[in-house]
């Protein structure tokens, strides 16, 4: 890192432009940037559009089946039995690791799947296939 050494002139600073009450004078504005003209006054009967989704008011969200009740509760019990089987049986580690990644994979995807159409259905929106 280097540094300039002083040489005893003022160092330049910015300052704040004098504020304009009118908005941007045509002068200030480029022949590529819009004009306060170029926008709609706020009030006026012209849409809006926006890429935000707003959730429709008063969607309540059915609770979880009794299923995803029990696929989440098994999904958090896979670590705990395989750190058992592993200590407490003749398990083989690598074998009783694999199998709880296949399985929680597995059970992760189920959860996920059936979270996603339980909050489609209590959205409004159409409901997904198979279901």
């Amino acid at each position: 890192m280097t540094s300039n050494p002083p040489t005893g002139e003022p160092e330049p600073r910015w300052q704040q432009p004098p504020f304009q009450a009118g908005g941007p004078t045509p002068y200030d504005a480029t022949p590529d940037e819009p004009t306060d003209t170029d926008f709609p006054a706020y009030g006026t009967s012209q849409p809006s559009v926006s890429g935000y989704v707003v959730p429709a008011p008063g969607s309540a969200v059915p609770p979880p089946s009794q299923f995803e009740t029990v696929v989440v509760t098994l999904a958090r019990l896979i670590w705990p039995v395989a750190f058992v089987l592993v200590i407490f049986t003749g398990a083989g580690f690598w074998p009783v690791l694999i199998g709880a990644l296949i399985v929680n994979t597995i059970l992760r995807a189920l959860k996920s799947n059936l979270r996603q159409r339980r909050r489609a259905l209590g959205t409004g929106y159409p409901r997904p296939p198979y279901s």
